[in-house]
């Protein structure tokens, strides 16, 4: 038995994975990297549309969008609720499949200028998928690993994910000044569905690995109601926490994101070229995304501990709205996002992910989703209109910038050792 668990190869060595757990981790991260890619090759697409709508327009945008999660989140409910996961799971997918062939008919078709219905639903639309198809990734990932697994190898895994946000990103940063919108639409779509049957084999993998065996044969469907679900998340001090650090994030991302939206809406005349820009600083998010998934996560999580992992985003997202509001140009807000964002994807995100491995499935599907898509958007909400009620990066939000980083920042701490407590209860029996 200790045999089968050795870690053998250079590569096990260095990634730290084990031979039972290698199909699964291959799989996961072809999963991972589909649905980035189909993601990244439209996010330019949705941060240029903002741009063109407006600066005084993108706080409506993000209200648009929270009252959306609000009316999907019902829908994504009762799927949990009748489906085992073999079957939800796709059909989110192919929901936004439909999507995405309608929009390419729409913009080949209908007139996209500035003011145009089409660009405030689009914003809107992708604002919710992009989070939906990416919260049930991280979901499903935290039901097929256990925790110990989880915090060696989620960092490997998001290998995938962050070369697939660089071959999207690039995509849209080489074809945007040469290919119509459409064709962006089309080729997120085909990404889309080869997520689907990456991931239709990671559940087969899955069969391999000696902790749940049970469960991925069986299926079963998620326990719980929505109503439960909140009730989950906003009466257990754990999951509050972790709502709260969702939320304090976020309205830290989209202020970084309005100020993202003023300096490059100054800095760039064209849409071709604000698109080219924006897909750029996404290019070199996910590089050094890449770079910390292959050194540093697995090992910063496996032996320095899940509350350092947490806490460092909050530290780089004051210390760059610190950075920010002293020289607020387009070369220091690239740094600074590449740097915040980057360490989000990377560091941050995997973290978070390794929270929810001891705890129950409808936890990890319907809570986690819950917090980590409509808590979020409120998030967002709360941050977006930071702008126009306070000002820019100079004064009064740089000092809500920094006292929001400082709360997040002892709340993940907080959250990081909880955690690795209830790690310790979950192995014990079994020790």
């Amino acid at each position: 038995m200790s045999g089968a668990r050795e870690e053998v190869g250079w590569f096990a060595r260095f990634a730290l994975i084990r031979r039972e757990e290698r199909a699964a981790c291959l799989w996961a991260g072809l999963y991972f990297f589909f649905v980035l890619a189909s993601t990244f090759v439209l996010r330019p697409v949705r941060e240029q549309t903002g741009v063109k709508e407006g600066l005084d327009n993108l706080p409506w945008l993000f209200t648009g969008t929270c009252v959306a999660m609000v009316l999907a989140h019902p829908l994504y409910s009762w799927l949990i609720a009748r489906f085992p996961r073999r079957i939800f799971l796709p059909l989110v997918y192919q929901f936004f499949a439909v999507a995405l062939l309608v929009f390419a008919a729409l913009f080949q078709w209908t007139s996209s200028e500035k003011g145009s219905a089409l660009n405030w639903i689009f914003f809107i639309w992708f604002s919710v998928f992009n989070l939906f198809a990416i919260a049930v990734l991280r979901g499903y990932l935290a039901d097929v690993f256990s925790p110990a697994a989880a915090k060696r190898v989620f960092g490997v895994i998001g290998v995938g994910g962050t070369l697939g946000a660089l071959a999207g990103s690039k995509f849209t940063a080489e074809f945007s000044s040469s290919l119509p919108r459409p064709t962006f639409f089309l080729v997120s779509l085909v990404l889309l569905e080869l997520s689907v049957l990456s991931m239709t084999r990671v559940r087969s993998a899955a069969r391999d690995l000696v902790h749940e065996p049970e469960s991925v044969e069986r299926e079963v469907r998620v326990g719980g109601s929505l109503a439960s679900s909140i009730r989950l998340a906003f009466g257990s001090p754990y999951l509050l926490a972790m709502s709260a650090v969702m939320l304090l994030s976020a309205m830290s991302f989209t202020m970084f994101y309005a100020e993202q939206a003023a300096i490059v809406k100054a800095s760039f005349t064209d849409d071709a070229s604000q698109t080219t820009a924006m897909a750029n600083i996404d290019f070199w998010t996910q590089t050094l995304t890449l770079v910390l998934e292959l050194f540093i996560t697995g090992r910063v999580l496996s032996r320095l501990g899940t509350p350092v992992a947490l806490v460092a985003l909050p530290a780089v997202a004051v210390i760059g709205f610190s950075v920010l509001s002293i020289s607020p140009t387009f070369a220091v807000l690239a740094c600074v996002q590449v740097a915040l964002r980057g360490t989000n994807y990377g560091l941050a995100s995997p973290a978070r992910d390794v929270l929810y491995t001891p705890l129950s499935r409808e936890v990890k599907y319907r809570v986690k989703g819950l917090i980590e898509t409509f808590v979020w958007r409120v998030g967002d909400l709360i941050g977006i209109w930071m702008k126009p009620m306070v000002g820019g990066v100079s004064g009064g939000i740089t000092a809500i910038a920094v006292a929001i980083g400082l709360v997040w920042g002892v709340l993940a701490l907080w959250l990081g050792r909880t955690h690795e407590k209830k790690e310790r209860e979950v192995v014990a029996p079994s020790a």
